[in-house]
């Protein structure tokens, strides 16, 4: 199952500017999923949990994660074939003071990483 999806399987249609914001995504394979060619979204104040995935973001750029709480997913987040995203506070199951670090493969297809240079150290 997944739970928000903004995407297209069509080549000419952007899904650009949407704002997911206030969402409770719970028991899904993926929380919430950004796929090919979603730009310019924003990700804010969902509380995903108990999910496979808690986001995916395939083959989108410039999409902003900011101010989510994750907690008991398998996979907090996941970018793959990505080049820009940005992801600001989000609570990641567990206080933490240092970046969280974001497992992907960027557009080439090498692994890569994204930073949550600030992580929330309570959940919102």
């Amino acid at each position: 199952y997944q739970g928000i999806v903004v995407g297209t399987y069509y080549h000419g249609w952007l899904p650009r500017e949407n704002i997911l914001k206030g969402n409770k995504v719970w028991r899904n394979f993926i929380g919430i999923s950004l796929l090919r060619n979603a730009t310019e979204n924003l990700v804010e104040k969902n509380f995903i949990g108990k999910s496979f995935i808690g986001v995916l973001i395939k083959e989108s750029n410039d999409n902003m994660v900011v101010r989510n709480t994750m907690k008991r997913n398998l996979l907090h987040a996941v970018f793959l074939k990505c080049k820009k995203n940005t992801w600001y506070m989000n609570y990641w199951g567990r206080p933490r003071i240092l970046p969280k670090i974001i497992p992907g493969v960027g557009k080439m297809g090498i692994p890569w990483i994204n930073l949550d240079p600030r992580p929330m150290r309570w959940a919102v």
